[in-house]
C-alpha cells in the first residue's frame, strides 16, 4: 500500500482491482494514438499499456487518518454486484483483507467520503448479508452530494436508471440512517476537511 504523510494526517492507499483492458477512447473521446510518444515516456508506465495499447486503470479507496478520525474516500467497485460492464461485475476480492492488513477494520472508520456517485466509487459501501444488501461500515456516516443523490433517486424512480449502483449501494446507505448529504460548497463536515464542488466527471462531482 502507498502511503503518505500530509500535516498531521496519514494517507494509504488501499488497492481493489486493476483494469488491464480499456481502451483509450472509451475514456477520452477525441484521443488521437499518435499523441502518446513512447521514446519520450509520453505516460505513466502505470497508466498504460504500449504493447496492447490500452489504458490501465486502478480503483482503489484512501484511507485517511487524522488525530481524531478515520476515514475512507471512496469505495471501489465492490463484491458479487451486477454490473452492465463486464469488468465490474460481480467482483470477488479481498479489499476489506487489506483495509485490516492496513490496520483499520470495516467497523473502525468513521466516515466515508464518496467524491461522487459512480459505480467505481460507492461499490463498498455496502456487502450482502442476510438476503439484502447492508452497510460494510456500520459505524461510519456516509458523506456525498445533496443534488447527486437527488438526481438519481428521481432517476430511479421514473425507472430510468438501470445501472443497479444506486439500489445495492446507495439506498441501503439511507435506509440505514447513515447517510449525510453534503450541500452546494464548500462544505467542511470534519475537521482539516473541506468539500468542493468541481462538476464536470460527473454532476456535482
Amino acid at each position: 500500500a502507498r502511503k503518505f504523510q500530509v500535516g498531521d494526517f496519514t494517507v494509504v492507499r488501499i488497492r481493489e482491482t486493476e483494469l488491464l483492458d480499456f481502451a483509450p477512447e472509451a475514456i477520452f473521446p477525441q484521443w488521437d494514438p499518435a499523441s502518446l510518444r513512447s521514446e519520450s515516456g509520453g505516460s505513466d508506465a502505470g497508466v498504460f499499456d504500449l504493447a496492447g495499447r490500452n489504458l490501465i486503470l486502478s480503483t482503489h479507496a484512501w484511507l485517511v487518518k487524522t488525530p481524531r478520525h478515520t476515514i475512507l474516500v471512496d469505495t471501489g467497485i465492490g463484491n458479487g454486484k451486477a454490473r452492465k460492464v463486464p469488468a465490474f461485475d460481480r467482483l470477488h476480492t479481498p479489499f476489506l483483507d487489506r483495509l485490516r492488513e492496513a490496520g483499520t477494520p470495516p467497523d473502525d472508520i468513521d466516515y466515508v467520503l464518496l467524491t461522487h456517485l459512480h459505480t467505481d466509487h460507492v461499490g463498498w459501501n455496502t456487502q450482502f448479508e442476510n438476503g439484502k444488501w447492508l452497510p460494510t461500515f456500520r459505524n461510519a456516516r456516509y458523506v456525498f452530494s445533496q443534488k447527486e443523490y437527488e438526481a438519481l433517486d428521481a432517476s430511479h424512480r421514473a425507472g430510468a436508471d438501470s445501472r443497479g449502483f444506486f439500489e445495492d449501494s446507495i439506498e441501503p446507505v439511507v435506509a440505514a440512517g447513515q447517510a449525510l448529504l453534503a450541500g452546494p460548497g464548500p462544505v467542511s463536515f470534519i475537521d482539516g476537511l473541506v468539500f468542493h464542488s468541481t462538476p464536470g466527471h460527473s454532476m456535482d462531482h
